[in-house]
């Protein structure tokens, strides 16, 4: 072969390993534990071995001067920013006289793996930009992950064939007993390990398929998709799940029906689609045991000043506040080794308590211009699961998640604008 033959040879071969990543990464995220290794370090999951994978790979490509294409934008410069007042916050602590650990730095890793997954991501979207068949396979196969992951969500409620007793001290050993034994108000956790994050990664898919069935396609498929991730939301028993669901959506059907382009068609939609909903709910309320089983923890929604569970959060977010307030400008560092009475239950006060109101700013600004820095036609999206998150983070991680933000960045890729390409051949 001569040389034009094996440099199309290998930018074939390349694109394709770029896909197979893509699809590998979202498959870990959606469908795997984190996992135990040694007691003393973090747990660790299968995407962020496989990232460290990817970039050990693409060096070798390099070194043997083998075609290497990745794509950038601002926001991997923002990410990286990050490590400086992860650095400097850690810093502070440490002379501030806290308990901080070289484990602290591990916040390190996470931002590495947000990188490469967010730079894996853009550049298979820019590879593909000519051919939106593969955008919708990769927006398919999303969809096909979170409907094998809702269909072990019922598993784990029923606790089918008692499985449960089998593996749900490997995914989350707290929340064993709940889930085994005909537990009353058991709450499923997926492959996440927490409830809470569960509820909001079927927020975010919920908020993916609405936005496709109103602004793009409605097919039956969708909608059936839309309504497994609504009864995911429930299962969890997540009321900032839900709440955060009921934010994102409102702002994925106001701009929808406020547009003139084809406003008809879409009004159409959100009528069929709203029949489909309250039909689905009527049936719950009616046939099945929802009020007894699952909407009583809702309500408390309503009610906050005597929701235990909310009033005992609002006392533990005092010990962190004040570490806040005497550190108000980098903060302290995660504190991860530290010896807390009570959790922060808030990212919120979280980031401010780590990182001080200049890095909880520099957070903001990322989620912000992953928004912005989009197609105006999938900015509404975007926007609906920025916001519905900053509500989520009242009470759950969202930024520091390690499934739900590299999810986020894997959508936020389709859209982001590319502004550095790098290319390495022979």
């Amino acid at each position: 072969m001569n040389y034009l033959e094996v440099h199309l040879k290998e930018k074939v071969q390349y694109k394709k390993l770029i896909k197979g990543s893509l699809y590998l990464i979202i498959a870990f995220l959606f469908l795997t534990p984190s996992f135990k290794i040694v007691e003393f370090i973090p747990k660790i999951r299968l995407e962020e071995v496989f990232t460290f994978l990817i970039v050990l790979f693409l060096i070798m490509r390099v070194i043997l001067k083998k075609y290497v294409l990745l794509a950038f934008n601002s926001t991997i410069l923002l990410l990286i920013s990050f490590c400086f007042f992860i650095g400097f916050s850690v810093l502070n602590g440490t002379f501030q006289g806290y308990q901080t650990s070289i484990f602290d730095f591990n916040q390190f890793v996470m931002v590495f793996k947000y990188a490469v997954i967010y730079t894996v991501a853009l550049t298979f979207y820019y590879l593909n930009s000519e051919d939106k068949n593969e955008m919708k396979k990769v927006l398919r196969f999303i969809f096909f992950m979170s409907t094998l992951l809702f269909f072990i969500v019922l598993q784990q409620y029923f606790n089918l064939f008692g499985l449960n007793e089998k593996y749900i001290r490997l995914v989350a050993p707290t929340q064993y007993d709940t889930l085994v034994n005909n537990y009353a108000h058991p709450r499923p956790v997926g492959m996440l390990g927490n409830p809470n994050e569960l509820g909001f990664l079927f927020v975010m898919v919920a908020l993916l398929v609405l936005f496709i069935l109103l602004n793009h396609e409605f097919k039956v498929t969708l909608l059936l998709v839309f309504m497994m991730q609504i009864s995911g939301v429930f299962l969890t028993l997540s009321r900032t799940s839900l709440v955060a669901l009921v934010i994102g959506t409102t702002v994925v059907i106001v701009p929808a029906m406020l547009s003139r382009k084809n406003s008809l068609k879409k009004h159409a939609r959100f009528l069929v689609f709203f029949f489909v909903l309250i039909s689905a709910i009527f049936y719950a309320v009616t046939y099945t045991d929802f009020i007894d089983k699952i909407w009583w923890r809702f309500t408390e929604i309503f009610n906050l000043s005597h929701s235990t569970s909310w009033n005992a959060r609002l006392t533990n977010w005092s010990e962190n506040m004040d570490i806040f307030l005497q550190h108000f400008v980098i903060g302290v560092g995660p504190l991860s080794r530290a010896i807390f009475q009570h959790a922060a239950d808030n990212e919120w006060l979280l980031l401010l308590r780590s990182y001080g109101i200049i890095g909880t700013l520099v957070v903001c600004f990322i989620f912000t211009y992953l928004a912005i820095n989009s197609k105006i036609s999938n900015r509404a999206l975007l926007l609906s699961i920025v916001m519905a998150g900053g509500v989520y983070m009242v009470s759950s991680v969202f930024f520091q998640s390690l499934v739900l933000m590299p999810v986020f960045l894997i959508l936020a890729a389709i859209s982001n604008s590319v502004t550095k390409v790098v290319v390495v051949t022979r």
